[in-house]
């Protein structure tokens, strides 16, 4: 849920309008996105290893995610055994969601063509944390010269990464097809895409043994979210330089999208 939740999140507001700026007309602004987690998301099965001086066996224990309740739950020791690895499971955050905020640039080039830009540095304790995001859109009514198209339509694919340190490190990738519709200073959207979230962990996990020394075992994995297609229905109200824009999507876990920021077409 973690990698589904963050795929969620950084695949929205992406777009507020399928009209592209014109040469170096440019919106600068913040997105505010929030995705509730279901319960169901909440917990998940553990697989444990129990070993004993002459068996070593499995078994299954249900415990928090990272969005769960919190506090450690200990796995169990069926009788005859003596340990069990990992002995103790961390509690989770106990939060209904996951809120998130993304500052964005978009500036328009030549043909209909656009470029967005989205750049979070963070520094937390010793580690280093990125979030970076590009792509590239394309107004189909400017490139193909569709003059008497109804609506506005565009194209989009957008590639973003996320890195804490060399723990963490994911990545999406987000493309959609996007209409709308101006009528005065309100303009109404819809939109469908597809995406997809990978994140890779790499750390070192320790554990213990009764009467033996602490052993370190590297670990590598990478794991790919449950975010895939996405449905999107929104408005834009666009005052002189002013810009608002707020936006439900339909997907894994459906979540809301809201902007405010400055336009200059």
């Amino acid at each position: 849920p973690l990698i589904t939740s963050f795929g969620e999140a950084t695949g929205s507001g992406l777009y507020h309008s399928a009209a592209t700026h014109n040469l170096l007309g440019f919106d600068i602004g913040l997105k505010a996105m929030w995705v509730p987690i279901p319960e169901s998301a909440k917990t998940f099965v553990a697989k444990v290893m129990v070993l004993s001086l002459y068996d070593t066996s499995f078994i299954y224990e249900t415990t928090a995610t990272v969005f769960g309740k919190t506090g450690l739950d200990s796995a169990t020791i069926p009788v005859g055994y003596l340990a069990a690895i990992p002995p103790v499971f961390p509690g989770g955050l106990n939060v209904p969601g996951l809120p998130f905020l993304m500052p964005q640039l978009s500036v328009g080039l030549i043909k209909g063509t656009e470029v967005l830009v989205r750049y979070i540095p963070i520094k937390y304790k010793e580690a280093d944390i990125q979030i970076f995001g590009a792509g590239l859109k394309m107004g189909l009514n400017k490139l193909l010269n569709l003059k008497l198209m109804p609506v506005d339509v565009a194209l989009q694919g957008v590639y973003q990464v996320f890195n804490i340190g060399d723990i963490i490190k994911s990545s999406t990738f987000s493309t959609n097809v996007h209409a709308s519709k101006t009528f005065l200073v309100l303009t109404p959207y819809i939109g469908l895409g597809y995406e997809n979230t990978k994140m890779n962990f790499k750390y070192d996990f320790t554990y213990q043994l009764p009467g033996q020394q602490p052993t370190t075992v590297p670990v590598e994995v990478s794991i790919t979210g449950e975010n895939h297609f996405r449905a999107v229905v929104g408005f834009s109200f666009k005052l002189a330089v002013l810009l608002i824009h707020a936006d439900y999507n339909i997907a894994k876990y459906p979540t809301f999208n809201g902007g405010i920021g400055f336009s200059i077409r």
